[in-house]
C-alpha cells in the first residue's frame, strides 16, 4: 500500500508542476500588462476604529494634495471619506505583502472609487453638485468594479516600480490582490446600495465567507507605519 501511494504521488507530480507553472505564467503576464501611473502627495489618514480610517486631504500649507494619475493621464483626487483598505479579506492579511495598508495609497484610491459609486447610487447628481470636472463626471459614472480593481492594481504597481526604497516588484501579490478586489464578493458590495438592508446583508455574507478561512495570528497594522502620514 505504501509503495502504491508513492507511485500515485509520482503520477500526480507532473500535474502539480503544471498548475504551478501556469499560475506563475499568469502572474508574470498580468504584471507585465499592468500599466504604471504616478502618485502625488501622501494620504492623510486618521484612525477611527480597528482597520477603519478617515481620509482627508491636507489643509492649506500642509503639502501637496494626494492623487493618483493613471497611465492615460486621468487625475483621481479623493475627497474626505472612510476607508477600510480596499476591503481585502482578513484571511489574506497573514502575509504582510497582502495587507492593504502596505499599499495604503492604492487602497485609498480603490475605496474612493467605491465611495463615489455608492454616492451616485444615493444621489445621481452628486458629482455635478460637488463641482467635479466634466472628465471626472464622465469617467466616474461609467466606472465598473472591474475597472476599479484594475486601477487599484495600477496604483500598486506604481508603488512597486517607483518607490524602490520601500517596495520591489511582487508579481504574485499584484495578481492576488487584483483577484480579491475583482471577486464576486467585491461585485456584491459594488452592486448593493449602502445604508440599505440588502447592502448590510451582502456585507455580512462577505464577512461570513471570510471567517471560514483560517487566519494566521499576526500583529495588527500600525497606522503610523503603514498608512503614510497622519495628522
Amino acid at each position: 500500500m505504501i509503495e502504491w501511494n508513492m507511485k500515485k504521488h509520482h503520477l500526480l507530480l507532473p500535474y502539480v508542476l503544471a498548475v504551478l507553472l501556469v499560475s506563475g505564467c499568469a502572474e508574470s503576464r498580468f504584471y507585465s500588462q499592468t500599466p504604471v501611473g504616478e502618485i502625488k502627495g501622501h494620504p492623510h489618514l486618521i484612525w477611527s476604529r480597528p482597520d477603519q480610517f478617515r481620509f482627508n486631504q491636507p489643509g492649506p500649507g500642509e503639502g501637496e494634495k494626494f492623487a493618483f494619475v493613471t497611465h492615460d493621464c486621468w487625475r483621481i483626487e479623493p475627497r474626505p471619506m472612510s476607508t477600510d483598505g480596499a476591503s481585502i479579506p482578513r484571511w489574506l492579511w497573514w502575509d504582510n505583502e497582502m495587507s492593504p495598508w502596505r499599499y495604503a495609497p492604492a487602497a485609498v484610491i480603490h475605496d474612493w472609487l467605491f465611495d463615489v459609486h455608492h454616492r451616485l447610487v444615493c444621489n445621481p447628481n452628486f458629482l455635478e453638485e460637488s463641482h467635479f470636472s466634466r472628465e471626472d463626471i464622465e469617467r466616474y459614472k461609467r466606472m465598473t468594479y472591474e475597472e476599479a480593481a484594475d486601477i487599484y492594481a495600477e496604483a500598486m504597481k506604481t508603488l512597486m516600480e517607483r518607490e524602490k526604497l520601500w517596495y520591489e516588484p511582487r508579481k504574485f501579490t499584484l495578481w492576488a490582490q487584483h483577484a480579491a478586489t475583482s471577486s464576486p464578493i467585491a461585485r456584491e458590495l459594488w452592486n448593493k446600495q449602502p445604508g440599505t438592508e440588502d447592502f448590510r446583508h451582502a456585507l455580512k455574507a462577505a464577512r461570513r465567507r471570510e471567517s471560514q478561512w483560517p487566519e494566521k495570528p499576526s500583529e495588527k497594522p500600525n497606522p503610523t507605519e503603514t498608512t503614510g502620514q497622519t495628522r
